[in-house]
């Protein structure tokens, strides 16, 4: 939604110059800019469910269709539908307290609705990682696993434990390492999580096409052999894996409370949104990776296997985009639903165990965690990539 988002920073702009030199015509054209952000939030919101309903109607039944993430929640076509509609009504929310402020501002109304409380967050709690995680994260972050590819550690923060229900269907504290890298290409700042307390490593299905593209769904391993890299790893945190990208938030809030201790704590934890400029740098990559996967799919003939609505499900992130995180922006009093309806658990058939990762020679991790550089390198000499 970048109408909205642009919108959004430039009420930024204004809110900080009228709050460096209060004045009536800076608080004329802040007020001016909330409204223009608020229409530009519902137009989008409108427009984004607009296309869920296309694409769905193209490629699937409504009735029927459901969706599982990695670790095994299920979204159906209702409960989808039932958060975009929740997005429109929080961008009307939002223009009926933009007008309310203009009557403050003109003399019509003398008061404001009051602000939901919001509950504060609990702190990060220190953890410590065990020898084969640490062994397997620093060999992540050596073969380039994303984003360490593109970009060069300037901060870290962790380990330390949170608890989410994102991985486990039920709240379960799990332990993280928080990074903040600068990309090489744009010298762009971006947020990175890692979960450290455990691998998803899984093997691969070498069958052949005649031209060489990876038979199945998904021409993930173009290029690789079994000798090269017999299995492939999956990071927890990767942003499509899930649809709720809430704990990244709440775990960037606590580590900035933690960074900048004289920040006000009320409107830290209110807004949640002090990193959300690096936030929108990891979406960037993001959708930079999604860009390249697709140019190889129509240049290695797999286009067929490529669903526009899975991706529009799974790569559009509207968790961060539409600041649902932010509560002076999700001003609903429901929280937005987006982790899914039921959960169903995790598919580990084809996924190794932990003992079984832990007998693996470190040659063989260096090759799973370098694979995917290979895999990038592979393409581009084959005119599968940009």
């Amino acid at each position: 939604p970048l109408p909205f988002l642009r919108a959004f920073l430039e009420c930024e702009r204004a809110r900080r110059e009228y709050l460096s030199a209060p004045s009536r015509s800076r608080a004329v054209a802040l007020s001016a800019l909330w409204k223009v952000a608020a229409r530009e939030y519902e137009a989008c919101a409108r427009r984004y469910r607009t296309l869920h309903r296309i694409l769905v109607r193209l490629e699937s039944d409504e009735r029927t269709f459901v969706m599982s993430d990695m670790f095994g929640y299920r979204s159906s076509y209702r409960y989808v539908a039932n958060f975009l509609d929740s997005l429109v009504k929080n961008g009307q929310k939002l223009r009926k307290i933009a007008d309310e402020r203009e009557q403050l501002l003109t003399g019509v109304a003398d008061t404001l609705a009051k602000h939901p409380s919001v509950e504060d967050l609990a702190p990060l709690k220190e953890g410590r990682m065990e020898k084969l995680y640490a062994r397997l994260h620093a060999a992540e972050i050596e073969g380039g696993v994303s984003p360490f590819r593109y970009g060069d550690i300037i901060e870290t923060r962790g380990p330390f434990r949170y608890t989410l229900d994102n991985f486990d269907g039920a709240p379960t504290e799990r332990l993280f390492m928080f990074y903040l890298l600068r990309e090489r290409s744009t010298s762009r700042r971006i947020l990175w999580l890692d979960a450290v307390d455990k691998a998803y490593v899984h093997t691969l299905d070498f069958s052949k096409m005649p031209d060489g593209v990876t038979r199945g769904s998904y021409a993930t391993f173009v290029g690789i052999t079994r000798e090269e890299a017999p299995y492939w790893y999956e990071p927890a945190t990767y942003p499509y894996n899930t649809r709720d990208f809430g704990y990244w938030t709440d775990i960037a809030t606590c580590v900035d409370r933690e960074r900048r201790p004289t920040l006000d704590r009320r409107l830290l934890r209110m807004q949640k949104s002090s990193l959300f400029d690096c936030l929108l740098g990891t979406c960037a990559v993001e959708t930079r990776a999604m860009i390249a996967h697709l140019i190889r799919r129509r240049r290695s003939e797999m286009l067929q296997s490529f669903s526009m609505f899975y991706d529009l499900l799974t790569r559009s992130y509207p968790s961060v985009f539409y600041l649902t995180f932010n509560a002076s922006v999700w001003r609903l009093p429901e929280k937005a639903q987006l982790l899914g309806g039921s959960f169903g658990g995790m598919n580990t058939s084809s996924y190794l165990s932990q003992s079984e990762i832990a007998m693996l020679p470190q040659d063989t991790i260096a090759n799973i965690m370098s694979a995917a550089r290979l895999r990038e390198a592979r393409g581009r000499a084959q005119g599968w990539l940009p």
